[in-house]
Order: structure tokens, then C-alpha cells, then sequence
């Protein structure tokens, strides 16, 4: 699945913990962030845990 998210200001309140406006269960989720400049083609790989 790709999802794009627009880039959030400092004084953004974040993610809201939702996915197509449904919120998402309590569970362990994986992401993918691959940059895509001309010179920086890093990737980052994570996980984190959603608790409600």
C-alpha cells in the first residue's frame, strides 16, 4: 500500500490516529518513508504502537 501525507507544520497537532476516516485498532504498525531528491535517496523503516 503506498499513502502519501502532506508534510505538517511545527505546531501541527499530528497524526489523529485514523486511516480513511475510520480510526485504526490498537496494534503494531510498520512504515516505509523513501526519500526522493535528486541527491538523497534514503529510506526509513520504523514501527511504533497504537494504544487507544
Amino acid at each position: 500500500m503506498v499513502e502519501w501525507f502532506p508534510r505538517q507544520a511545527h505546531d501541527a497537532q499530528g497524526w489523529d490516529g485514523k486511516y480513511e476516516g475510520k480510526e485504526l485498532p490498537t496494534g503494531d504498525y510498520w512504515y516505509v518513508i523513501q526519500l526522493n531528491g535528486e541527491e538523497d535517496s534514503r529510506e526509513f523503516v520504523g514501527h511504533f504502537t497504537l494504544y487507544r
